[in-house]
């Protein structure tokens, strides 16, 4: 373990345990993280595996932050979780050869050994070297060793993995992990409700904004101030998509500066914020002016099959029902041709289980939350989606973003 006052891999600042302690900045209460670490290890020990080692880099830092609470934009990272005791984060995240540089003070681990940038012409191969260590010392770098999510680990790191642990047996190590993740405990339940609050604040801004001669950006900018200013830490990867008209058909397209809005066209928001490692996902439709018959149909339509949807929404539920009952609802309106509706479930990754794609049938459980999203796109008048965060409940669900539906 790194000292009390470590200052190894040259850095300036001291940054063990000591020194880090006065300045954590934790997503949930250390409790939480030893429920989360309780529960895997549990888990790991029913797989017969001797450890764990769970990856997370840029983009996908998920798993890290579930188990470390670290979370950075650049560099590979490796918690090590053995079947009894607290994990070991190893990370190459490091700037400026300093941790606390580097958001280290978001991990309320102890034992934290950095790999700094410059160190190492083979930053896969320090960081699985640290990584082999620490198994060395466990005694288990010969044993039975579970790598999550296997999917996701660059060539590179599994390649300096499997050259750092010769006589290891590697296996896929994800499940355990899964199946801590899908069910949202009450302490994340209450992070998720404070991003499903600043995400309905900053989509009302943009609602507001709304207007013709306004930009597309403009909306856009209105969303990210009332996200922030509400309580997000940042904006998703893609932050929000804004368009106007026929273009939103193409649906994932970036808001444009020179895209002025047009009386009475119709508008797409979609709104993506973090809170606590957490994602959120919320649409909503906006007429700059009056709505013209046909397009008031495609908004009523697209109302009534999310609402079909939150109805049918309970524990044991499979999933494909709630999807069956929106499409239901969209063909009864002879809509089906347009129909992209769709649902995903969510947490530290924009998509996690429960899953809503073909062959999965699973049932719904109390703790799980998806974004219910009906989609309706004709080409030639855009997109109408009204897209919502839900947590399933003893007695159904709850819908946790709260921005009006009928704008029209």
């Amino acid at each position: 373990m790194t000292d009390g006052r470590s200052r190894a891999d040259g850095a300036r600042v001291p940054f063990g345990w000591v020194d880090r302690e006065p300045l954590l900045e934790l997503d949930v209460p250390t409790t939480e993280f030893e429920r989360r670490v309780a529960g895997v290890q549990e888990l790991v020990g029913r797989a017969r595996l001797d450890a764990l080692v769970v990856w997370g880099g840029p983009g996908a830092e998920s798993d890290v932050r579930y188990l470390s609470g670290f979370a950075s934009w650049s560099g590979d990272s490796v918690v090590l979780v053995p079947r009894t005791g607290e994990p070991v984060l190893v990370t190459a995240a490091i700037f400026h050869g300093e941790p606390l540089h580097s958001n280290i003070q978001m991990s309320w681990l102890r034992d934290v050994r950095p790999v700094a940038r410059g160190q190492s012409g083979d930053p896969a191969g320090a960081l699985a070297g640290r990584a082999a260590d620490v198994l060395e010392a466990w005694r288990v770098r010969a044993g039975r060793i579970g790598v999550a999510p296997p999917e996701r680990v660059p060539a590179g790191v599994e390649r300096a993995l499997r050259r750092n642990l010769p006589g290891a047996e590697l296996v896929d190590g994800s499940g355990p992990l899964r199946a801590m993740r899908r069910i949202k405990s009450p302490a994340e339940v209450e992070v998720v409700r404070r991003l499903a609050a600043a995400t309905s604040a900053g989509m009302d801004a943009g609602l507001a904004a709304v207007r013709p001669g306004a930009t597309e950006s403009d909306v856009a900018a209105a969303v990210h101030a009332g996200c922030i200013a509400a309580g997000a830490e940042r904006m998703y990867d893609y932050g929000c998509l804004t368009s106007a008209g026929r273009r939103s058909f193409m649906k994932n397209v970036w808001p444009r500066p020179d895209k002025r809005i047009g009386e009475d066209e119709l508008v797409v928001i979609d709104v993506a914020a973090k809170l606590g490692g957490f994602g959120s996902d919320m649409s909503r439709n906006a007429v700059a002016g009056q709505a013209a018959e046909g397009t008031r149909r495609l908004l009523e339509t697209c109302l009534a099959a999310q609402e079909a949807g939150l109805a049918r929404t309970a524990p044991g539920v499979p999933v494909s029902e709630v999807l069956a009952v929106m499409r239901r609802t969209v063909a009864g309106e002879g809509f089906a041709a347009w129909d992209w509706s769709t649902a995903h479930g969510f947490g530290l990754d924009m998509v996690e289980e429960p899953y809503f794609g073909p062959g999965h049938d699973e049932p719904l459980e109390v703790g799980m939350c998806f974004y219910i999203e009906p989609l309706i796109i004709p080409t030639d008048v855009g997109t109408v989606c009204i897209e919502d965060m839900v947590l399933v409940t003893d007695g159904g669900c709850e819908q946790l973003s709260s921005s009006v539906k009928r704008t029209w």
